[in-house]
């Protein structure tokens, strides 16, 4: 569903360190921090995109 240009690697560093069975199953990706970062992640969660955002917030 998402790219490997979607991937945080500075999560993915932190989370080898303090959770490292964590990389197992899970990638954390990124998304554009404006303020609406919590609508974005969830938009990009169900629908693979953060262009939802707006619809979400409504």
């Amino acid at each position: 569903m998402f790219s490997a240009s979607d991937v945080d690697k500075e999560a993915v560093k932190i989370l080898r360190i303090y959770q490292p069975a964590m990389n197992a199953d899970f990638r954390p990706s990124t998304t554009i921090g404006d303020g609406n970062c919590l609508y974005r992640t969830v938009s990009k969660a169900l629908t693979g995109v953060e262009d939802y955002h707006v619809l979400l917030r409504l």
